[in-house]
């Protein structure tokens, strides 16, 4: 159960980093954030991050939480990122289908 906690805060953490970038913000909103809102988002990320990482660490112990911490945040990375480009595709190819 706090391995899907955690895993949920690290997808998160890194979907509001991810949400930091002006091109990220271009493609998902269409827009760009004032800056004081991306500020928040990067402190918020972190912050996920850390909350991510102290879960496991509590569970399991700093040595086993640190390895599990890794994988699970390489997993929750890897999700964000095909999430980002699934986006993409999918407003791609509306953007083509519309031309037609």
């Amino acid at each position: 159960m706090s391995a899907i906690l955690a895993l949920l805060l690290a997808a998160a953490g890194f979907s509001a980093l991810c949400m930091t970038l002006p091109r990220h913000q271009s493609d998902v909103l269409g827009r760009r954030l004032p800056h004081t809102r991306t500020m928040g988002l990067r402190a918020a990320g972190f912050a996920l991050l850390a909350g991510s990482y102290l879960i496991l660490a509590w569970r399991g112990g700093f040595g086993r939480g640190t390895v599990a911490w890794a994988g699970l945040a390489t997993f929750a990375a890897a999700a964000v990122v095909a999430g980002l480009m699934v986006h993409a595709r999918r407003t791609t190819s509306e953007r083509c289908s519309r031309r037609r």
